[in-house]
């Protein structure tokens, strides 16, 4: 069959539509598989909140709440090391900041973060990715609960106070982060960041709903012990 120059337009007009349907309609699929891996990573990190409360301490420096090694009552002093908790793996002891959040790392991705390959990029940091900034002997560690542009909300301990379990601190991936006091601060910036193998294969918690506002909201200062 001979078609007119008209509709030889037509079909190809035709075709072309046809092709970007096709390929419009494999997008979703791959769009949604990274959202509920990111959405189940943060889901099981919300799921924490009751087991390790804003604005408790994540040391043995009084009784232990709830078995997770979390008090109402700050470190006396961090000279050492002593009411402060820690996590033990491979012969390598981390305390404070660094500690906290391997642990949170493996109750969501049940990984170690020394076992896997560290990232350079701050393009690649993620939801649920552990966070480095400055080296390993002085810096800070924390686990991202969210992103947004070149800013992350983390959750982290013993920033602000000693070693007290902090929700919702916005930080900027590119900008400086002062981990010591205000009156003496000592500024680092991204080191690395460290990705779960198993990120993509994460269900939701059962029976846990995410809020309808996908922002983080804080705990109110009063809803927990140790402000």
């Amino acid at each position: 069959m001979r078609y007119s120059k008209a509709g030889r337009r037509k079909r190809r007009a035709l075709s072309g539509l046809l092709a970007l349907c096709m390929m419009l309609g494999l997008l979703p699929p791959l769009t949604m598989t990274a959202q509920a891996a990111g959405s189940a990573a943060a889901a099981r990190i919300y799921a924490l909140r009751d087991r390790y409360p804003q604005g408790c301490y994540w040391n043995h420096a009084g009784p232990d709440l709830n078995g997770y090694g979390v008090t109402e009552v700050p470190c006396p002093s961090h000279d050492s090391y002593a009411t402060c908790n820690s996590h033990v793996y491979n012969g390598d002891t981390s305390y404070q900041c660094r500690g906290f959040a391997k642990v949170i790392f493996k109750e969501v991705f049940g990984q170690e973060p020394d076992d896997l390959p560290k990232n350079y990029n701050i393009e690649n940091v993620m939801p649920g990715d552990y966070v480095r900034f400055g080296n390993e002997r002085a810096g800070h560690s924390f686990i991202v609960l969210e992103r947004n542009g070149d800013e992350v909300t983390v959750l982290e301990c013993n920033i602000g106070g000693r070693c007290i379990i902090q929700w919702g601190r916005v930080q900027s991936l590119s900008g400086a982060l002062n981990y010591a006091s205000a009156s003496n601060p000592k500024y680092v910036y991204f080191s690395y960041s460290v990705h779960a193998s198993n990120y993509d294969e994460l269900e939701m918690p059962a029976g846990f709903a995410m809020p309808e506002d996908p922002s983080y909201r804080p705990i109110p200062d009063d809803s927990f012990p140790g402000r």
